[in-house]
């Protein structure tokens, strides 16, 4: 039995021999290779992000994660205004395009990243951090199918109507006064063909004066037949984060107001006062002498806002325009219009950033740290003051495996890259010490 660990020894010892021999400097390889995907000398840390739980192959797909920075920033390794982010592909260089949505020094700071492919089996990407020259490069035009934050006005739209504006909000505004109808509208460039979430912020305004007036307040989607559906008519009196869900072909978004303007009409009655209708009697269901009537402006029957029409009395059995009786007495009568009611709508919308939709959204978690220092951690995983067989079989029980639940001393994923794998073993070898 004691033959079998000699002949193991014998093994490691060869392997061991033989990788010291091929190159003596093999660690100084592992570290110009890892110097090699390393997005920039400039920037001291990184995690590998990984993503996975998609339904099905994704390309081009914004992700969403979120990043303690307040301790980043308290160690000293970010930022103050995370200006230094910079996430890569799985190579660890190609660059990609990424913004924040939330602010920095914040436990929750959300961040989304355009991934250009995501198996089933999932994919990992790199977040960079630590160079503290480094100039923000948060981008939401390049990151999602659609944004618009109207910071320094806005050429995606196309308006038309009474009045709107793309400078610092998407912005539309209708009034009428009296009778007539008016709109407004703004509508998107295309955002794309498929199926989107919309996240965005809205509020509106309204008012109408009498019942027969009327307004709408409306966003909507248009696809390529020109078919309009209503995402949205409800009231906000502040800007209110909404999300929807979009699909068709060549979507545009669409901001629509409306408003019908109206009179109101009241008929104001008092029995007649004046000298030459004093003793005025109905005659054959008729007043004659509201014939001849002149308005007293001293003491006038309309409220305040409406205009005298015409005069006129009226009772169950008779209708005249001008002449009516209330039962035997003559009564003056008085009809009474409000013509400069007002009917208007505003309707704002800002914050706008769409991206593409799956059943199921990817997950991601993010790994351990790794500091471009060029060394690597101790392959010495189980912390006895040595590297031998007991680290190599640890290490071998996470072969290909997410190292994260390792409770060895220290983690078998050695250069901190998300796996364990080959390159593990290989900075193993390079370590390895008499046993």
């Amino acid at each position: 039995m004691k033959s079998i660990p000699k002949i193991i020894l014998i093994v490691v010892l060869f392997f061991s021999w033989n990788f010291n021999s091929v190159d003596l400097n093999f660690r100084t390889e592992i570290q110009a290779e890892s110097s090699s995907n390393w997005y920039d000398a400039d920037w001291n840390y990184r995690k590998p992000i990984n993503i996975s739980g998609s339904p099905s192959v994704l390309a081009d797909f914004q992700v969403s994660m979120t990043v303690d920075t307040a301790v980043l920033m308290s160690d000293g390794k970010m930022s103050l205004d995370c200006g230094d982010f910079r996430f890569t592909d799985s190579d660890g260089k190609t660059e990609l395009n990424y913004w924040i949505e939330s602010g920095c020094n914040s436990p929750d700071t959300k961040i989304w990243v355009k991934v250009p492919f995501i198996s089933i089996s999932g994919t990992t990407i790199y977040m960079y951090y630590g160079n503290s020259s480094a100039q923000s490069v948060s981008k939401g035009e390049k990151t999602f199918e659609f944004f618009d934050d109207f910071k320094d006005g806005s050429d995606k739209w196309i308006g038309s109507g009474q009045e709107y504006s793309t400078s610092n909000t998407g912005y539309i505004h209708v009034s009428q006064t009296g009778i007539g109808e008016v709109f407004s509208s703004l509508v998107s460039n295309v955002i794309g063909s498929g199926d989107f979430k919309v996240n965005l912020k809205l509020k509106n305004e309204s008012s109408k004066k009498y019942k027969d007036c009327d307004y709408k307040y409306e966003l909507k989607f248009v696809d390529n037949e020109n078919k309009e559906t209503i995402l949205d008519s409800s009231s906000y009196q502040e800007f209110t984060d909404k999300k929807y869900r979009i699909s068709g072909n060549d979507l545009k978004l669409k901001l629509y107001s409306y408003a019908k303007g109206c009179e109101d009409t009241i008929i104001k009655s008092s029995q007649a006062s004046y000298n030459d209708c004093e003793g005025c009697t109905c005659k054959g269901n008729q007043c004659p002498c509201l014939n001849y009537y002149v308005p007293n402006d001293d003491a006038p029957l309309c409220p305040e806002g409406y205009k005298e029409i015409k005069y006129y009395c009226e009772n169950e059995d008779f209708y005249d325009n001008y002449l009516k009786c209330y039962g035997t007495d003559c009564r003056e009568y008085r009809e009474c219009k409000n013509t400069n009611l007002l009917t208007y709508v505003k309707l704002w919308i800002d914050d706008i950033y769409i991206y593409k939709y799956a059943s199921s959204e990817p997950v991601t978690i993010i790994g351990a740290e790794k500091k471009n220092d060029g060394s690597f951690s101790s392959a010495d995983l189980n912390c006895d003051g040595s590297v031998n067989l007991t680290d190599s079989a640890i290490l071998m029980s996470f072969w290909g495996k997410d190292p994260s639940g390792a409770a060895s001393c220290q983690s078998p994923d050695i250069n901190q890259d998300g796996d364990v794998n080959l390159t593990d073993f290989s900075i193993m070898m390079s370590q390895w010490a008499a046993f």
